[in-house]
């Protein structure tokens, strides 16, 4: 979503979109008999990577000849009675070509539809951020996977938090304990096999350990006068206390929740003093008073650029 000049605001939302592939094809119509000829193949309709058996019986003929389409008949011959397994690799013709003792041709011939093999489960993408946080604060778990897919399942340290989860989503988790904590993904194929992977978190002890900021964004990088700016935030470590400012040197705060050790699309509309720079800073705090900072500045510009 962004605004009336363009800049983006609150939390990007995806969207997945299934399109059913086309419906397999009809079976093709059965060979046309003909007098003197047995000829057939089971099956008719395979999968890409299975095989049919074809069949033909003939007798008191001065040849015979099985091949596929696209191939010179004249490099095919074979008894007049016998069989053959054929595996193409896509929907294909074959043809029986027999000629008769006074020199007539009849050529009988069978379709075999081939129809593209169904894909297991692929794992696009499996993130599980940030890799560390305090007791207290959520993970942000985002996924996509491609392919024909039964059941996906969401794990926090190999049990469900999320069993029958679509395809791509996201999902945040508050973890319980301090510690390493293992999230997963598992993806079921048509014949319940899973293909999973997984992502580590590390969870501190706010008491114990020193703030960290892990990242400070305010965008964009350069405005027009009475255009605003998008601040993000990612603070871990002890972090138990957050304070955003503008202009650090007059240290003007602004309105955060200041236990929201993340966040994004806080929206910001600096007053329209002038041309210059303006200053915005982080402070991350933890539970004993020890304090890191963060300074990013932004461009303000009298006039839009020509």
């Amino acid at each position: 979503m962004h605004d009336a000049d363009g800049i983006p605001f609150g939390e990007r939302i995806w969207v997945q979109i299934v399109v059913p592939g086309a419906p397999p094809p009809p079976p093709p119509p059965p060979p046309t008999p003909v007098p003197g000829i047995s000829f057939n193949a089971n099956p008719t309709t395979i999968a890409q990577g299975q095989c049919t058996t074809f069949n033909w019986s003939v007798s008191g003929v001065q040849g015979v000849w099985f091949f596929p389409q696209d191939q010179p008949w004249q490099n095919y011959g074979v008894p007049g009675v016998s069989s053959q397994q054929q595996c193409p690799q896509q929907t294909t013709t074959y043809f029986l070509r027999v000629q008769f003792n006074d020199g007539s041709v009849q050529q009988p011939q069978i379709t075999i539809v081939v129809n593209p093999a169904a894909s297991g489960p692929v794992i696009q993408r499996f993130t599980a951020d940030p890799s560390q946080v305090t007791l207290g604060q959520a993970v942000n778990i985002q996924w996509q996977v491609d392919g024909v897919t039964t059941r996906i399942a969401i794990l926090r340290n190999g049990a469900p938090i999320w069993d029958g989860a679509p395809a791509t989503g996201s999902y945040n988790d508050v973890p319980q304990s301090v510690g390493s904590v293992t999230y997963g993904i598992q993806a079921f194929d048509t014949q319940n096999q899973a293909v999973q992977t997984s992502r580590t978190v590390i969870v501190g002890d706010p008491g114990s350990q020193p703030p960290v900021i892990n990242s400070f964004r305010v965008e964009p990088a350069a405005i027009n006068l009475g255009q605003c700016v998008l601040i993000s935030w990612d603070a871990g470590g002890g972090t138990t206390l957050v304070r955003i400012y503008r202009n650090y040197i007059t240290q003007t705060e602004l309105a955060i929740d200041g236990t929201k050790v993340q966040g994004s699309g806080l929206q910001d509309c600096p007053p329209a003093t002038g041309a210059g720079q303006i200053g915005y800073r982080l402070d991350a705090i933890n539970a004993q008073g020890q304090t890191v900072s963060r300074d990013v500045v932004v461009e303000v510009r009298a006039i839009s650029p020509r």
